[in-house]
């Protein structure tokens, strides 16, 4: 569903945050990864291929964010 929506707007995925592995939070995550291979991974899952750590205390910045993590 996000894909498609994506795509209508001409948005481009940089980045995926996924706070927990719930399936109503990291569902979607497969195709998003082959539709988006650059895009960088923040998570707190171990059994994912992270990029970033998602744990109280970390942050990243982004363009013109800085992402704390609670």
């Amino acid at each position: 569903m996000i894909i498609p929506f994506l795509k209508w707007h001409n948005l481009t995925v940089e980045g995926i945050i996924i706070s927990h592995e719930h399936d109503d939070h990291i569902g979607g995550l497969a195709a998003l990864k082959a539709q988006y291979p650059k895009a960088w991974l923040m998570s707190s899952s171990n059994q994912l291929m992270n990029d970033y750590p998602c744990s109280s205390g970390q942050s990243l910045s982004w363009q013109n964010l800085t992402l704390s993590v609670l």
